[in-house]
């Protein structure tokens, strides 16, 4: 998850906000404090759903995105083999449902995702 990247890895908090979004760091003076306040509000800008996944996760499964209200014509989603892809509003809103729903990978638009 988000914090423990944060405990583990040499990253600040900064890395989990969106610059589109209201959404300030984690206080703190390093990852490991940061880790702690990372969830209340305002710090975070992405959702992470790879709570159950490994590293066989495949290259459609989602790990996290973005809320839409970051943008206004789509999101951003981390997939298992981590790149990164902006997805239209109408394709984004389907792929959060079905995450949403446990169907992870999801199939969205005969493509996968």
């Amino acid at each position: 998850d988000f914090q423990t990247l944060l405990k583990t890895q040499d990253i600040t908090s900064e890395v989990f906000n969106c610059p589109s979004s209201n959404e300030t760091p984690a206080p703190g003076t390093g990852g490991p404090q940061q880790a702690g306040t990372l969830s209340q509000p305002g710090h975070l800008s992405y959702v992470y759903v790879g709570q159950k996944l490994n590293t066989s996760a495949s290259a459609d499964t989602v790990v996290a995105y973005e809320p839409l209200t970051n943008h206004n014509d789509g999101c951003n989603f981390l997939f298992g083999d981590g790149h990164v892809e902006f997805q239209s509003k109408a394709a984004a809103q389907q792929i959060i449902s079905q995450v949403s729903a446990g169907k992870n990978p999801p199939s969205v638009g005969g493509r996968g995702y």
